[in-house]
């Protein structure tokens, strides 16, 4: 899908949203702003994202990115029109924005549900020129004490071909969990460090062989989250 197209169907999302019947309920908005730097590192990560709206009418805009030795490495943007579902379900759909390994728009679709027992899940699917990708990440966060808490997080990644530019092999390239514990002095700042280990799987593993990289990787990370 040509890039004009994507553009297209942007400006197709916007009216949507800015037109909603907001008399129907109140404007909701909430930002989550999250700061990590690995220990050992010079190297940040930013990721923010911002769902605002009236009440089945939504914007939602997520943002990860990295910074090493002040260099941009790593940049993924949506752009997303949500609505709602339940008590718990938000469908999302509209453009991404991928800066590296290679610069690349994408079409892309998915759903947020929180399971029985507090299980947050996030699917998505992403339509290149070339490819189709999805996202599959699922969270669960334990209340240790009335500010004390742990998080686990497991996220995964599938292709339906062999993109050498985006780095990535056929079927599922590789699964990455985290393991976080955190102190929450109030509703609107966390605190925590953070274990992480990505290993790549299948015909990802095998590429990075051949090319003497390591296929698995593992570090310790000092975050904070801000939420207004």
């Amino acid at each position: 899908m040509s890039l004009q197209r994507l553009l297209l169907l942007a400006t197709a999302l916007i009216p949507r949203l800015c037109t909603a019947d907001m008399t129907s309920g109140s404007w909701f908005h909430r930002t989550d702003v999250e700061i990590i730097r690995q220990h050992d590192e010079n190297s940040w990560e930013l990721d923010t994202r911002y769902l605002g709206g009236p009440d089945f009418h939504k914007l939602l805009i997520d943002m990860e990115s990295e910074i090493t030795d002040d260099r941009l490495e790593d940049l993924d943007m949506d752009i997303f029109y949500a609505r709602p579902f339940g008590r718990y379900g938000l469908w999302k759909g509209g453009i991404n924005y991928r800066y590296r390994p290679a610069a690349d728009i994408r079409l892309g679709a998915g759903l947020e549900y929180l399971l029985p027992y507090f299980i947050h899940t996030d699917l998505v699917f992403y339509q290149s020129d070339d490819h189709a990708e999805t996202t599959l990440e699922v969270e669960r966060k334990f209340m240790l004490t009335n500010r004390w808490g742990l998080l686990l997080k497991f996220e995964t990644l599938w292709s339906s071909n062999e993109v050498e530019a985006q780095e990535l092999s056929e079927g599922w390239n590789s699964l990455e969990q985290r393991t976080s514990f955190f102190y929450q002095p109030n509703a609107q700042l966390r605190v925590f460090i953070e274990y992480r280990v990505e290993r790549l799987w299948d015909d990802r593993k095998e590429m990075a062989r051949d090319e003497g990289e390591h296929t698995s990787e593992e570090g310790f990370f000092l975050g904070a989250k801000i939420m207004f």
